[in-house]
């Protein structure tokens, strides 16, 4: 079969060769109607429409091609994957962990010792903060206290690389394992196998007292089981197994008898059950229940502890006749149905993102066929060209036809390079052009109609660029790509509070908004699965990293920040100023009269050595006119240039707003030198203003107390002072019972021990538990030996009278709060689901009235619901002081055995701070 186009039934005009033909000849009648009379297939004319449909058709075919082929997916290096953020489910799908079960898979999932894992909001936390959880460890395996120590660790590292904005860990437990067995007569069926009804029975009682979670492989379950690519990529990306939610159970609380009872009998040959008894750690339970506290896991035990070997109180009745039952066989099935409902993948699943290959090159998508090459040979046009003994009249007919039809070629070959770069139109690639033209190379006449190919590809790319509008259209590929994900950029607002400040400004206004889709949407997919994660505390990269929030990254990018990393916002300006100019003009400035080419000018200046080489100065000092000074140092109006009336000088001029008066800048004897002493002003200041563009972000709940709360035992003596104390405070029931216990060994002489003060040639009186434990100490420090002895025998009188009852307990023994838990912290300070937010205030968009509206909208449309958010406006001196202390409360919070009451320290001084910012309403 010859290969064509068929178009006969085709509903697209464009491949309909008959309805192009028609359509053409009815425009050519048209408007030639009047001199062109002859419209029969042997006319010229009509040869040339013909073949002009022919080539249209071809166009309309290669634009009807399949996407894979016109973007030509992995058939050269360009990556469509990325550039034209053409993503797979697995990247799409997938999110950080929201919920507690989305951290319950991300553990077990990612953490290979673990078996189980609950991560539980704490409800009734003693300060009221929301946000805290609880997370309990199952292990998988026996492990030693430093392979405990490691796998807290890294289940600690796990939850705060994904933990939620306005979240914290509060404390992980691993949970101490109970055995549980049972006792009983099971009567099974005549025809029943006693070790496969055995092998039921523990089955069961397993899968109720501890139930395991199974890991599947979700590639499978998409492709081969019929799940939605939704269903199985959904929360956490699965690194070892994707889990259902369904095999999520809760923490096992208590355990029921008659529960066990009826697992037993629903296994089948089965008849009934007798004598039904259960054992906790081999102690009988009287009760219908085990019940089981926050640190433990029940798990059935049929195994000797020794030897491994099948072990069972459990006896087997088969017609009244005891069932010997082989233990091997019995664990071999018990086993085989265990691991039939409970998988683990250990070998960690790989997802790849591959798109279909296109058929085609690009030189063959692109490649232009001239209707040259398709006339017929007498036209002169094809490869044969005119013939030799032709005059010189058929040989310039020829030309000028071949000059007449590249015309129609140029527009059919630059079409083909129009089709061949879609894939950079919708592209995050950074393109300068947005239509694109390629010479009909083929054509074997061209050298001969252009003498200058270069310079006409030249000519022609730039008649592109007159029609071109290049930042339209740019915009709207790019308004489309974020329209694939449901995000949008507010253009409005963003070009209203741009930086630009210069007289010529709209392009670079317009770029800057490019530049700012383009970064955006290079960022999409982390944008979208870290949309609510909060910044790692436990990472090594805390400070001067692009270790942030999810929130922060997608606020940043939105207002085109040219650095998002957590650094010091304030540092570049103190720089500045500890090293610029300003610090070494210590010059007298001067009210004088100066004499310009247009009239007289009052201004401060400073004498005229002081503006040598290019030598700037700024008339103003203090936290406000910095402010001020970018304003006006970024703003090309701001800064004019006067000359003198001799035209021996040359003035650049500044106004402070709150001065009658301008001041100097800077002076020079040519006006080109105060044009460069201008641009370098704004040339300064501009990179100073976007260097200092950021802002950040406080989590409220991460600044709560954290040293424990404890308490501390002291008796009183006849005065009320306080005569003995305890030396370790603890927890408040504990510190009572030490202190009601001192009573019963307070009164024995051999429990006190004088203890001389190293270098202080004093003497304390410990008192000691009859474990020979320090417990308490006379509070009085004793000159010399005897003095101390004598304090003893008042304190063995002391508790003498508290033993008979001559003196009342109450009155003497105090309990009091000894630190921890909120200790000197505000009790107004809303620690739960608030975020304090901290901006510089002197960047020049950061001064413009809108600016505060439109970020607390970003914010609000961005942040969780619940989220109370406060907005604050540092200056120089806040922000330097806040960030100061902020890097060290990082640091403090970043150490795995950090010092918790420095680090409450920190965070009291941060929130006295905030207290003492005035808050954006």
């Amino acid at each position: 079969m010859s290969n064509f186009i068929s178009s006969e039934h085709s509903d697209k005009p464009f491949l309909r060769y008959d309805l192009l033909f028609e359509e053409g000849l009815k425009f050519a009648q048209q408007y030639s109607g009047k001199i062109w009379t002859d419209y029969n297939y042997h006319d010229p004319g009509v040869t040339f429409l013909e073949y002009l449909c022919y080539a249209i058709t071809d166009l309309g075919y290669r634009t009807d091609f399949p996407i894979e082929d016109i973007f030509l997916f992995g058939s050269d290096d360009f990556d469509s994957i990325k550039q034209n953020l053409l993503f797979g489910p697995a990247a799409l799908f997938n999110s950080s962990p929201t919920t507690p079960n989305d951290f319950r898979k991300l553990i077990i999932d990612r953490v290979k010792r673990v078996a189980n894992a609950w991560v539980i909001p704490i409800s009734d936390n003693k300060m009221g903060v929301s946000g805290l959880f609880e997370i309990f460890i199952e292990c998988s395996d026996d492990l030693s206290d430093l392979e405990l120590k490691f796998l807290k660790q890294e289940v600690a590292g796990v939850f705060h690389a994904n933990r939620l904005i306005g979240h914290d860990l509060a404390e992980i437990y691993i949970l101490r394992k109970v055995y549980l067995s049972i006792k009983g007569d099971v009567t099974m069926e005549s025809d029943a196998l006693g070790e496969l009804v055995m092998a039921k029975i523990y089955a069961n009682l397993d899968s109720y007292i501890n139930p395991q979670v199974e890991l599947h492989d979700p590639i499978k379950l998409w492709k081969e089981k019929g799940y939605k690519p939704e269903e199985v990529f959904t929360g956490p990306l699965p690194k070892f197994g994707f889990i259902f939610e369904n095999d999520l159970s809760p923490k096992v609380e208590a355990v029921y008898l008659s529960r066990i009872k009826e697992l037993i009998l629903d296994v089948e040959g089965v008849r009934e059950i007798k004598n039904l008894q259960l054992f906790k750690n081999e102690l009988p339970v009287f009760d219908n229940f085990v019940h089981f506290n926050k640190t433990e896991f029940p798990k059935i035990q049929y195994l000797d502890d020794l030897t491994e070997t099948f072990k069972t109180e459990i006896r087997l009745l088969k017609n009244n006749v005891a069932y010997e039952v082989d233990g091997i066989i019995t664990k071999q099935l018990i086993a085989s149905e265990v691991l039939s409902s409970s998988k683990f993948y250990h070998e960690e699943l790989r997802y790849e993102e591959k798109l279909p290959k296109g058929r085609f090159s690009l030189e063959s998508l692109q490649k232009h066929f001239p209707i040259h090459n398709e006339l017929p040979e007498f036209f002169g046009l094809g490869k044969n060209g005119v013939s030799g003994n032709a005059n010189k009249e058929t040989q310039a007919s020829a030309m000028q036809l071949s000059a007449y039809l590249y015309f129609f070629e140029q527009i059919m070959a630059s079409y083909l390079t129009q089709l061949a770069s879609l894939r950079r139109l919708f592209s995050v690639n950074t393109i300068t052009d947005t239509y694109f033209n390629q010479l009909p190379a083929d054509i074997p006449t061209l050298s001969a109609i252009l003498d200058d190919r270069e310079n006409f590809q030249n000519k022609l790319d730039d008649c592109s660029r007159l029609n071109d509008d290049y930042i339209d259209r740019r915009n709207r590929l790019l308004n489309h790509l974020m329209a694939r994900f449901g995000e949008t950029i507010d253009e409005g607002s963003l070009k209203k509070m741009s930086r630009g400040n210069t007289l010529d400004v709209a392009e670079e206004i317009d770029l800057g908004l490019i530049q700012t889709k383009i970064n955006f949407l290079n960022a999409i997919v982390e944008l979208g699965k870290n949309k609510a994660k909060g910044f790692d505390l436990k990472s090594e990269l805390f400070w001067d990293s692009e270790n942030i929030s999810g929130l922060e990254k997608r606020i940043a990018l939105s207002l085109n920040f040219k650095d998002y990393t957590r650094r010091y916002l304030s540092a570049p300006l103190l720089r500045y100023f500890d090293l610029g100019s300003a610090k070494k003009s210590q010059g007298p400035w001067e009210l004088v009269t100066i004499d310009t080419d247009r009239k007289k000018v009052q201004a401060y200046k400073l004498p005229n050595d002081e503006y040598q080489n290019l030598s700037v100065h700024f008339y103003g000092s203090g936290i406000k006119f910095i402010r001020e000074l970018f304003e006006l140092a970024t703003n090309e109006k701001s800064i004019y240039h006067l000359t003198s009336a001799d035209k021996s000088y040359h003035y650049l001029m500044m106004q402070q707003r709150q001065s009658e008066f301008p001041f100097v800048v800077y002076l020079a004897e040519s006006e080109q030198e105060c044009v460069e002493a201008k641009l370098k002003i704004m040339a300064q200041f501009g990179a100073l203003d976007q260097e200092s563009e950021g802002f950040h972000m406080i989590e409220h709940v991460l600044l709560r107390p954290l040293e424990p709360v404890s308490f501390l035992f002291s008796f009183l003596d006849f005065d009320g002072e306080i005569f003995i104390e305890g030396i370790y405070p603890g927890e408040l029931k504990v510190q009572k019972t030490l202190g009601e216990d001192l009573i019963y060994y307070g009164i024995e002489n051999d429990n006190y021990s004088i203890v001389e003060v190293e270098n202080a040639q004093t003497y304390n009186v410990v008192i000691y538990n009859p474990e020979h434990e320090p417990v308490a100490r006379l509070v009085k420090e004793f000159s010399s030996k005897p003095g101390a002895k004598q304090g003893i025998a008042e304190a063995v009188e002391f508790f003498k009278k508290l033993a008979s009852k001559e003196l009342e307990l109450d009155s003497v023994l105090e309990v009091n709060h000894a630190g921890g838990t909120g200790q000197g912290f505000p009790s107004d300070f809303q620690f739960s689901s608030a975020l304090s937010f901290l901006f510089p205030d002197w960047p020049s968009r950061f001064q413009k009235a809108d600016f505060v509206k439109f970020i607390k909208n970003l914010i609000s449309e961005n942040s969780m619901a619940h989220h109370a958010v406060n907005l604050y406006f540092l200056n120089l001196g806040e922000l330097a002081r806040f960030e100061e202390l902020y890097h060290q409360w990082l640091f403090h919070k970043n150490q795995e055995n950090s010092d918790l009451k420095k680090t409450d320290v920190l965070s009291l001084q941060i929130i006295q701070l905030l207290n003492g910012l005035d808050k954006m309403d």
